[in-house]
């Protein structure tokens, strides 16, 4: 994590980092609507962050900008953090919802 990034596009910034995503990103009414809100980890009930319509934005602890997310099927969301992307399976029959991200991190979303 902290990864670097180099300008190397004329009117690039430095140390920023710039992620295309599919144009479908978080219509209304989808999966990506139904994260919205704040998150934690299951294990430990750490807090995580909220989920906006196409983003994680982190607590502060974390350090880290916000991470681009999406839908990427009925069940499945994507997120890139840190330049690397992963991916999570969404229960959302579970109360509060989760998601099982690919490294077995749980997250739960807060009731509201």
């Amino acid at each position: 994590m902290g990864q670097t990034c180099c300008a190397d596009e004329p009117g690039d910034t430095p140390g920023t980092l710039t992620v295309s995503v599919p144009a479908s990103t978080a219509p209304p009414g989808t999966l990506m609507s139904s994260l919205r809100g704040h998150w934690t980890r299951k294990e430990d009930r750490m807090a995580l962050g909220t989920i906006s319509a196409n983003s994680m934005d982190w607590e502060s602890p974390y350090q880290h900008q916000p991470s681009t997310m999406w839908e990427a099927g009925p069940e499945t969301v994507k997120m890139i953090l840190a330049g690397k992307e992963y991916s999570g399976t969404v229960s959302l029959s579970e109360n509060p919802i989760t998601i099982l991200w690919e490294d077995g991190e749980v997250w739960t979303k807060t009731p509201s």
